[in-house]
């Protein structure tokens, strides 16, 4: 599978609900915003409750190929019971200074970037440089699996509490907040513009051709946008889909068969050398801006559209 086939995909329709799960979700308000320190990232605890998991079968042909909307299946009912919190926001490049800065963690250079439609690997660019302007609150990319992980190891052991990369089923859970539909807004496609950065007429511009961008509308950005520009779902959390592709804590498996029904449960079984992604970037479509759609990539992979957030489970 190319990068392209992993993190690109194709124009969405409109979908409706599936009503077998309409009643399976979570009802309860996320809680206040907390931070261990000035410097930590700013958390939201999680309602617990049930929420469906994976697509229903009228989303199916949103997929990009019938190989991912395996992925999405079978759908199936998970819960969150104890205590979780998510970050507000994606990590940003500021974020993850302070962390080199206190830590000497090198981040080796070398990065899949986009250069006229095509992705290819540019030996010098990093999360410092990749191939567009970013800025202190931009959201931090070029940083693989490991490189994301040591960040949430190094917030475990400065806080004394237990960061981590979300599990998948945590991030879906995320994303749906509470909601039944196709993405947490509604069904339809119609606001894009107005609710996240994807593939739109400005991306469209700036990489003619491409099959994934929707060009009824602009959201402003080219790129990556500054985390929290765009309005927050229903649990008060910002780019849970759009702007960049975030990284899960699991090994990949290529179906939902045998995934426990605890949302903070590893998967027991899987491939390590892939790890699931999830929330689409500024270069998708549609299709990949929906609570069941999943991605995945090598967990050693770096990318200029690949980032992540963390999540605190004590």
């Amino acid at each position: 599978m190319t990068v392209k086939t992993m993190l690109l995909g194709a124009i969405a329709i409109v979908v409706g609900a599936d009503v077998a799960y309409a009643g399976v979700r979570s009802t309860g308000a996320a809680g206040p915003a907390f931070r261990d320190a000035a410097w930590a990232p700013e958390m939201i605890p999680l309602p617990t409750g049930s929420a469906a998991m994976g697509s229903t079968e009228a989303e199916a042909p949103l997929a990009s190929n019938p190989k991912s909307a395996a992925m999405e299946r079978p759908r199936h009912v998970v819960r969150l019971t104890g205590s979780l919190a998510m970050a507000r926001y994606l990590v940003t490049i500021g974020d993850y200074e302070r962390f080199i800065r206190a830590t000497g963690h090198a981040v080796a250079p070398g990065c899949m970037v986009l250069r006229a439609g095509v992705w290819a690997r540019d030996e010098q660019a990093s999360f410092r440089s990749t191939d567009f302007p970013t800025n202190a609150r931009s959201p931090v990319t070029c940083v693989d699996a490991g490189d994301a992980d040591a960040y949430a190891a190094w917030l475990s052991q400065t806080t004394g509490h237990h960061y981590r990369l979300p599990r998948e089923a945590e991030l879906e859970y995320a994303i749906r907040a509470g909601t039944t539909t196709v993405r947490w807004w509604g069904d339809d496609t119609n606001a894009l513009c107005t609710k996240l950065n994807g593939a739109d007429r400005a991306f469209d511009s700036a990489y003619p051709g491409n099959r994934e961008a929707y060009r009824n509308c602009s959201d402003g950005f080219v790129q990556t946008s500054p985390v929290g520009h765009f309005p927050a779902n229903p649990w008060g959390l910002y780019d849970m889909l759009g702007n960049v592709e975030q990284w899960s804590s699991d090994c990949f498996t290529p179906t939902y068969d045998g995934a426990p029904q605890d949302i903070s449960t590893a998967i027991p079984t899987g491939d390590c050398s892939q790890r699931p992604v999830r929330g689409g970037t500024f270069h998708s479509g549609p299709n990949l801006f929906r609570a069941a759609a999943r991605g995945m990539l090598p967990a050693g992979m770096k990318a200029s559209s690949v980032g992540f957030r963390v999540v605190r489970e004590d």
